[in-house]
């Protein structure tokens, strides 16, 4: 149909200028291991994001991909990858009412422990065996990158982080390196044997710039002349795509692409590896939590409730004494117009109340799309606690709504009315 459209706008003189494909990434062929701490590093717009969402198999529907992904020789069509990995997104998406101690105990409920429980044990006990204590010296963020690295070692996890600007301390704590660049990746391989990499080229990290500083600048046509030190030979710009070809040469590339020829062994998959149920935990479960945190959610916004307790209150009183009954007289065109009006106010009332709670539920939609895509639960375990905390709610305003008005204003007292 689109195709159509767009014939049909060309043929009229309104059709758009011709469309362009953008290759975010180009020829990306590498091998993320385990019990590695792997750095992502790459300029702006390299496509650093777009290959972790690759990874975590949270692409765009939209984008056009070809190759394969696969974890332990499995493509993607014979797991979960939502659930056997994880894309945490820079930005911070949740509920401000719970501490990050409640946060991170929902998503334990939701995700469950399994096997993961006796790795956390055994992360505690080799800890201790090797007099690991925190260092309370050191910048809060070498601390979660120096503990990440432990689990990556210890429970030989498969960790690949994104860092635009690392410290050369942090940048030293990584095992290995993924370096991109306009799409393409550069280099792949240990950290220790980058810098090298690069001398090949020509190329040298001055003694007080920052290894990842000049990563980054090593390949942009701006900066690339100042980091030139072969005085054997005059410069000229090294685009990137000379450097994709010699690293394919290198010894560190020679034996990562060698080891691509050769198929993975799936049969030494340990069974815990990969997840292969949608969700971690029973439906019965997944409302449990779900009703425990919308709970929670409205004993922190209490105060939100007891104001639209309080105002309708308030209207139901202005109602009561605006329609007082000895004003209007039934049985009579002018006293219906006036009941009419009565149950038309106080209907406003109790709609209106309620737009507030409108805009607290929109405020947690974002948070709602992250853990659903992350199959943390099905969209009915977020609604359902909703609706249902909402009924005793709404009963108790319409009650007490009924309760001021009713004989104030003189409608019907006998319940056979509301059957007639």
């Amino acid at each position: 149909f689109n195709g159509k459209l767009q014939g049909v706008l060309k043929i009229i003189g309104l059709s758009s200028s011709k469309k362009t494909t953008v290759k975010i990434l180009q020829d990306v062929s590498g091998i993320v291991k385990p019990s590695r701490l792997t750095l992502l590093l790459g300029p702006p717009g390299s496509g650093k994001t777009t290959l972790l969402k690759a990874l975590a198999g949270k692409l765009d529907k939209n984008l056009k991909v070809s190759g394969e992904i696969t974890y332990c020789g499995h493509d993607f069509t014979e797991f979960i990858p939502q659930r056997t990995s994880a894309y945490i997104s820079q930005h911070d998406l949740h509920y401000g009412e719970m501490t990050v101690r409640e946060t991170l105990e929902f998503s334990r409920r939701c995700l469950g422990v399994g096997s993961r429980q006796m790795m956390l044990e055994e992360l505690l006990r080799r800890e201790k065996t090797a007099g690991i204590v925190p260092n309370f010296d050191v910048d809060a963020f070498m601390k979660i990158v120096n503990y990440l690295k432990q689990i990556a070692h210890i429970m030989d996890e498969t960790l690949v982080i994104s860092l635009l600007q690392p410290a050369p301390e942090t940048f030293d704590l990584f095992d290995d390196i993924i370096l991109l660049s306009e799409g393409k990746i550069v280099y792949q391989g240990p950290t220790e044997n980058v810098l090298e990499f690069f001398e090949s080229m020509g190329f040298k990290c001055p003694e007080r710039k920052g290894t990842a500083d000049f990563l980054q600048e090593v390949t942009s046509a701006k900066d690339q002349l100042y980091y030139w030190f072969d005085g054997n030979k005059p410069y000229r710009y090294v685009p990137v795509t000379e450097f994709v070809s010699a690293f394919k040469s290198f010894y560190i590339g020679k034996d990562l692409f060698e080891e691509l020829r050769h198929p993975f062994d799936k049969g030494g998959t340990h069974p815990a590896a990969l997840e292969r149920m949608k969700y971690a935990i029973s439906k019965w479960e997944l409302f449990r939590a779900c009703f425990a945190r919308e709970w929670l959610w409205m004993k922190r916004n209490s105060i939100v409730f007891v104001f639209k307790t309080v105002q309708i209150a308030i209207m139901a009183m202005l109602a009561s004494s605006v329609f007082v009954r000895t004003k209007m007289e039934s049985g009579q065109m002018e006293g219906a117009a006036k009941y009419g009006g009565a149950l038309f106010f106080s209907l406003n009332n109790v709609l209106f109340n309620g737009l507030p709670e409108i805009a607290m539920t929109t405020m947690k939609l974002p948070v709602f799309f992250k853990q659903r895509d992350l199959l943390f639960y099905p969209a009915w375990a977020f609604a359902l606690p909703i609706w249902l905390l909402s009924i005793p709610v709404s009963l108790m305003e319409s009650g007490i709504l009924s309760i001021i008005t009713y004989y104030p204003i003189g409608f019907a007292p006998g319940a056979c009315r509301y059957h007639e």
